[in-house]
């Protein structure tokens, strides 16, 4: 067995709950603004927010919230949100985050799988919260931000602070069930115990050196791994400063940054390729930014190099999964390199296995990422199967991405494995025909998916969005890619669109492309 090991040094994981872990960095935090909703202006200072989770984690118990009971949460990022989040957590609950764009019957999917017993929701969403609730097990509707007919207001749920954190197992006990983006099948509930949050924070917060001092913008959606990792805990733990927006707009963004003085930036690669292309950038004073991440999807080494040349600064990808709380690679600061995603956070181990013979890959191999550590999930919400296929009984998670390690023990992925491409046997990653369609000067956005063939059994198919109306045709981006790629990775099939359908974390949405073909 080849093992590959984080080059951070072990770290002491906290014997504390997600919210005693993050109280701790509020403390430093206790008389300043550490959290500011930019849409309306409305800021919460360290103290107010551990007062205020104390009330609501009361009062969910007097209003009958049992251990281990589950609460959902479908809104945009609010302050609320955070303080509902622990207060649940602080309570012995757990929390499922529902996207706020979902229909009636996509929230009743996600309520029904974790039996949810109350759905905090805005005023404007409680008639979908109710339809989409009707003959659940959700007793409850609470609204932020105003009454409605028929729910209850967050404000009135507030009850006798609860004094200290409800026992939890830290190791067993979930805190949070997000659902897996879904890009290649319907979205699982994966469990995340108090431990793996506060796991991942550590390692993370270590890797980042991350302090008091640090200020940044946030687009990053709460209900997502990313945005629940950055704002919930990294930030909030390091007694840090962030300021969140309900939608991403770049101006906006560019504008936080400037005037917040942000030493950091946490992106996904969309927002990446913004800062690359858009003339609007040079405008704005970025001088304070000293590093951007890009997470959540790949992107091209390209975009890195002149977005880190345009703003001068470093520029670092990483590579995480809900699986695994966040993050499991990051970029050491001391030793970066452009074209990986970073070497494994402490108190981890890798391996690169061969799908097909399962043998452990050496140096530079390619193989699928398994990846163990405390901030690997307990398993997937009521799928024994399928926790029992990805998630072994020693702790090796099996990701699904394909990739290798170099001698420095740096990552770099070359596709999902269940996204390859056969082309007469050759496997074919996706990842890397859209790397190069995204080079042609009349392409916007590029996704690829395989398509049946029945000389090669698989072929490429490329979607394009153009760069205003000047389409490409098929044969003028064969003849672009033959200068770049091999000829089996050539794409045989073209289709025109006016958008590539993504997760709200940036990933292309490849299912929903093969169900419209």
């Amino acid at each position: 067995m080849h093992i590959y090991k984080s080059p951070f040094p072990d770290l002491g994981l906290p014997e504390l709950s997600a919210t005693e872990w993050v109280f701790q960095g509020l403390e430093l935090a206790k008389n300043k603004t550490f959290l500011t909703d930019t849409t309306t202006g409305r800021a919460m200072t360290g103290a107010q927010a551990m007062d205020d989770i104390r009330a609501l984690a009361g009062g969910f118990i007097a209003k009958g919230l049992q251990k281990g009971e589950m609460v959902a949460i479908m809104a945009p990022n609010l302050l609320e949100y955070f303080t509902v989040f622990h207060a649940v957590a602080y309570a012995g609950g757990v929390v499922t985050m529902v996207n706020p764009t979902y229909t009636a019957d996509e929230l009743r999917h996600q309520v029904e799988a974790v039996s949810a017993r109350f759905v905090v929701t805005t005023p404007g969403l409680v008639e979908l919260a109710a339809k989409g609730t009707r003959d659940t097990t959700v007793q409850d509707i609470v609204t932020i931000g105003g009454t409605v007919d028929g729910a209850i207001s967050l404000e009135s749920l507030m009850g006798t602070p609860l004094a200290r954190q409800l026992p939890v197992d830290l190791v067993n006990d979930l805190v949070v069930v997000p659902f897996s983006s879904g890009t290649t099948g319907l979205p699982k509930g994966v469990m995340l115990t108090h431990r793996n949050l506060v796991a991942n924070a550590v390692q993370w917060q270590s890797a980042k050196n991350m302090h008091q001092d640090d200020v940044t913008p946030s687009f990053l959606p709460f209900f997502h791994i990313f945005g629940l990792s950055l704002t919930f805990m990294v930030y909030p733990g390091s007694g840090a400063s962030i300021h969140t927006m309900h939608r991403f707009d770049l101006e906006t963004y560019l504008q936080l940054a400037q005037d917040t003085k942000a030493q950091r930036l946490w992106l996904v690669p969309p927002i990446a390729i913004a800062l690359a292309q858009s003339p609007i950038v040079d405008t704005y004073d970025l001088s304070a930014i000293q590093s951007i991440s890009s997470g959540a999807a790949p992107l091209s080494v390209e975009i890195g190099k002149a977005v880190a040349k345009r703003i001068n600064c470093q520029f670092a990808q990483g590579y995480g999964m809900t699986e695994v709380a966040g993050a499991s690679h990051v970029m050491p600061s001391d030793a970066p390199k452009e074209d990986s995603l970073g070497a494994l956070v402490a108190n981890s181990t890798c391996r690169i296995v061969d799908p097909d013979t399962k043998q452990d890959q050496s140096v530079d191999q390619s193989g699928e990422i398994w990846i163990k550590g405390p901030q690997v999930m307990k398993g997937y919400l009521n799928d024994p199967t399928e926790t029992a296929r990805l998630l072994s009984e020693d702790g090796w998670f099996q990701t699904g991405d394909i990739g290798s390690v170099d001698a420095d023990g740096h990552l770099r992925i070359h596709d999902r494995l269940k996204e390859m491409i056969k082309v007469n046997g050759f496997p074919v990653a996706p990842a890397e025909v859209e790397a190069a369609l995204a080079n042609h000067p009349k392409v916007l956005d590029a996704a690829v998916v395989g398509v049946p063939h029945d000389e090669s059994g698989e072929a490429p198919k490329a979607f394009i969005v153009p760069i205003k109306d000047h389409a490409p045709d098929l044969e003028e981006l064969q003849d672009f890619l033959a200068e770049r790629l091999a000829r089996y990775k050539n794409i045989r099939f073209l289709d025109i669109v006016p958008s590539i359908p993504r997760s709200p974390s940036g990933k292309i949405l490849r299912r929903v492309l093969r169900d419209n073909l």
